[in-house]
């Protein structure tokens, strides 16, 4: 039986091979040392953006500075949890450098906000196990948590 459908891929040099899928450009990659995540790229039905291929490959230059800013941020979003019993006790994560090791790195997607291509860092936190936190950057900048 033939397929109808004709998954699309493209292999970059520096993030590997991408598939198209649901109107996306999707793929794995590792940043950092961690274990591969889940990236998602905007693009046409041909190939990806390349502004978003560029925002991802700088990525690995980029994280080091950013590290400090997503770790407050992160740090604030546990305020509110740390009160709760019922969350797990995370007295002992007074600066922004303790909440890393309960924060894992869940996936990478670029897409379009506000007319900005903006990157997304998903992470995990212990604190919180019923969402995924996007640290969002546009031209560089954390915008949000």
């Amino acid at each position: 039986m033939l397929s109808l459908f004709k998954t699309r891929s493209v292999v970059d040099p520096a993030l590997g091979e991408l598939r198209r899928s649901s109107g996306a450009w999707r793929g794995h990659i590792s940043v950092g040392g961690a274990p591969a995540v889940a990236l998602v790229l905007p693009g046409n039905g041909n190939e990806p953006d390349p502004r978003a291929i560029e925002i991802v490959r700088e990525l690995e230059n980029s994280l080091p500075d950013w590290r400090a800013g997503i770790a407050a941020a992160l740090l604030d979003h546990l305020e509110p949890y740390a009160a709760e019993a019922d969350t797990g006790n995370f007295s002992h994560i007074k600066t922004p450098e303790d909440v890393w090791p309960h924060a894992r790195l869940c996936h990478i997607n670029v897409f379009e906000q506000s007319g900005v291509l903006t990157l997304e860092l998903g992470y995990g936190v212990d604190w919180d196990e019923d969402h995924t936190l996007g640290a969002r950057f546009q031209q560089g900048r954390l915008v949000e948590l």
